[in-house]
This record gives structure tokens, C-alpha cells and sequence, in this order.
């Protein structure tokens, strides 16, 4: 258990949203979807680890309601996902193989379901199969079957809602821990109510990867997919905010990856990352702030 993470201050999130500037750092246009700007420890492909340390990725759902409003979509048969994807090129060639000779694929998500505002935290680990994964037609080898963790349901009040007055957004936390050996060896998860009063979160939950799955993953380049998990496209009726990178050591924005790790997608759309080569990078999602 490693919850030590400290989400960013309501004041900070304030001043942010005054600046309300866009740095286009990386060349790509059109981020909608999976197709969000990634970020890693270095620009050298393929080489990088995020060594005993720790990346945290927290988005606030809403924010002042001159540019932010709250989160919906046209259906609630299935939930909204804040997942933590790995490139699948740079999985496919430097992630770990399981025992049957399979490149590993590993990736963290946060789970929300708007009618009952019902949150699951999720560790998930694939192995390819032979196939590229992602394209819908995952096979495993005789015998095996993707790898779940998945926390059960905790209620969180206003998990979808902001507050115009007091900068009191929705908050959903994902944060992975890393050993000296670059491995994913802790995840935290933490989700908190927006609205006008105080309503609940979900607290920390933590789960050891390697404990449970008993491999070892990399923590490899990384970029959100604010989707559904329909493997298919979830239609955003509303919604905007702003997206944190937070990590030990600083990282830098890449282009979107031209083969994205997840089959699920949406119609969000992405404004560019600001803060390349730091160690605390944002950006805006919405209906309208494509980069």
C-alpha cells in the first residue's frame, strides 16, 4: 500500500484554468478519441523505464463552467473508462513475454457508471497471442485467458459533477508505482465527488500487480483513452476539464501513436499537452478543444 500520491491543490487547478493557454507541442492533429497525445521518461523509442518512481494520471472531470461542463453520454448501458494504455508498437516489441513466448500487454484503468455513480478500479494484462493487440480478435494460447483485477463497486457521489463557484471538480486518480527493475509493482486508485457541497470518494485502493498476476510488466509510454469499454464508440454528450500528468522524473509529450493500444474509442477530443520535459503536464479534453 503506497497511497503517498497528493492530488493537485484546488488553487493550482484555479490558476491554471485563468492561463487557459494552449502549447502545441506535439506535430499530430486531430486527437479524438484513443488517439491522445502520449508521454514518456525519454524521446530515444523504445528505451525509456520509469525507474523506482511513480507516474500518476489525474483528471478532473469538470472545471469552472465558462469552459468545462459536466460529463455525459448518450447511453448508460456501459461505463465510462479513464485508462492508462501502453503503446502497442513499443509493448509489442520490449514488454516482457509470458511463458508461452507471448509479448505481455499491461494497462490500469478507472471505471464509471453515470446512472448510480458506481467506480471500479481495474488491473488488466494480456498476452498477445500471435496477434496485434487491440484489433478485436485478441488469441491467447491454449489455456490461458486475459488477467483481471477488478475492485468492486464503490458509490461516489457526484463522480461526473463540477462546481462553477469553487473549483470543486470531480477528480480520478490512477497512479503507478515502479521498482528498481522498471516493473509496475504497485497501482493506486482514488476517486473523488465534484458539486457544490462535499460529497464522498471512493478512498485510495491499492493492489501489487506482480503479487497478484506473479509476472512482471514495464511501465512503458502511456497516453489516455477517455472512452467506453463497449469496444466501440461511446458518444459524449457533454463534458470537458483537464487531464494531469504528475511523475517523479520528467517526462516528454509524443505524437499520437499512429497504432493505439485499445479498441475502444469515443468522440472526446484532446487539446495539446503544455509542460514537455516536465515532470507535471496538463492538457484539456472536451466537444470542442481538438489540438
Amino acid at each position: 500500500m503506497r497511497p503517498n500520491f497528493t492530488l493537485m491543490a484546488a488553487s493550482v487547478l484555479g490558476l491554471l484554468l485563468m492561463s487557459g493557454v494552449f502549447f502545441n507541442i506535439a506535430q499530430a492533429t486531430n486527437y479524438v478519441g484513443r488517439y491522445d497525445g502520449e508521454w514518456d521518461t525519454c524521446t530515444t523509442w523504445g528505451t525509456c523505464r520509469m525507474d523506482s518512481g511513480e507516474s500518476a494520471i489525474n483528471m478532473y472531470v469538470g472545471c469552472d463552467s465558462s469552459s468545462c461542463s459536466n460529463l455525459t453520454y448518450s447511453s448508460d448501458s456501459t461505463f465510462t473508462s479513464l485508462q492508462y494504455n501502453p503503446d502497442e508498437d513499443i509493448s509489442n516489441s520490449y514488454q516482457i513475454k509470458d511463458s508461452d513466448n507471448y509479448q505481455m500487454w499491461f494497462q490500469t484503468a478507472i471505471l464509471a457508471k453515470g446512472s448510480n455513480n458506481c467506480i471500479e478500479f481495474t488491473i488488466q494484462i494480456y498476452d498477445d497471442g500471435g496477434n496485434t493487440v487491440g484489433d478485436g480478435g485478441i488469441v491467447l494460447p491454449s489455456g490461458d485467458s486475459p488477467e483481471f483485477w477488478t475492485s468492486s463497486c464503490y458509490t461516489v457521489d457526484g463522480a461526473f459533477l463540477y462546481s462553477d463557484s469553487t473549483y470543486n471538480a470531480a477528480v480520478w486518480s490512477d497512479t503507478e508505482y515502479t521498482n528498481s527493475n522498471g516493473y509496475v509493482d504497485d497501482v493506486c486508485f482514488y476517486v473523488d465527488g465534484g458539486g457544490y457541497s462535499g460529497y464522498g470518494d471512493s478512498g485510495t485502493k491499492c493492489e501489487d500487480p506482480i503479487t497478484y498476476y506473479s509476472v512482471d510488466d514495464y511501465w512503458l509510454r502511456s497516453n489516455l483513452c477517455l472512452c467506453g469499454v463497449d469496444s466501440g464508440n461511446t458518444t459524449f454528450t457533454g463534458g470537458a476539464g483537464q487531464m494531469y500528468i504528475n511523475s517523479d522524473i520528467d517526462m516528454y509529450t509524443i505524437s499520437p501513436p499512429i497504432d493505439p493500444s485499445t479498441k475502444e474509442n469515443s468522440n472526446m477530443e484532446y487539446g495539446c499537452f503544455t509542460g514537455n520535459g516536465s515532470n507535471e503536464q496538463y492538457q484539456y479534453f472536451g466537444l470542442s478543444d481538438e489540438c
